[in-house]
């Protein structure tokens, strides 16, 4: 799908002294009018529905359960699967918070998840009472204090 494309910036979502951005999205089942890159770092969960998602000029379909890693190099857009409702849970950070993580945990996370060097970004699937762990973890982002120390416990 050759679309065009767009920026994002982190700071269009959350104010200077916030280290994240939380959200849960319903995505559309309409087609994407662009795809779109970002300043930040990105990590979704396809908590309900398929989807369609277009990633460094490839398509993929993901399920409940998909977790992805979006790097701000990444291109990406989304859309619902026809007839399936779709909900996605969203977590975007800025590049010191990534800097400031992976300088912590170099050990757990060189070369995985954001910090691979493959050209598709790391997407895993959780089930079960992985998803659920997921889930309960991401949800109360929604309503904790913007910090390092919230997004740094997630």
């Amino acid at each position: 799908m050759r679309l065009p494309q767009k920026m994002f910036r982190i700071d269009d979502y959350v104010s200077e002294s916030d280290a994240f951005h939380f959200s849960r999205n319903i995505l559309p089942e309409a087609p994407p009018l662009f795809v779109h890159c970002h300043d930040y770092y990105e990590l979704f969960l396809v908590e309900q529905g398929h989807i369609h998602h277009w990633i460094n000029g490839l398509e993929e379909r993901l399920e409940p359960g998909h977790l992805t890693f979006i790097r701000p190099a990444d291109c990406h857009a989304m859309q619902a699967a026809p007839g399936t409702p779709a909900r996605i849970l969203n977590v975007a950070f800025r590049r010191p918070t990534a800097d400031h993580l992976v300088g912590r945990y170099a050990t757990d996370l060189a070369g995985k998840f954001f910090w691979t060097t493959r050209a598709l970004p790391i997407s895993i699937r959780l089930a079960g009472p992985q998803m659920e762990r997921a889930v309960n973890a991401m949800v109360p982002l929604q309503t904790s204090h913007n910090s390092l120390s919230s997004n740094e416990h997630f």
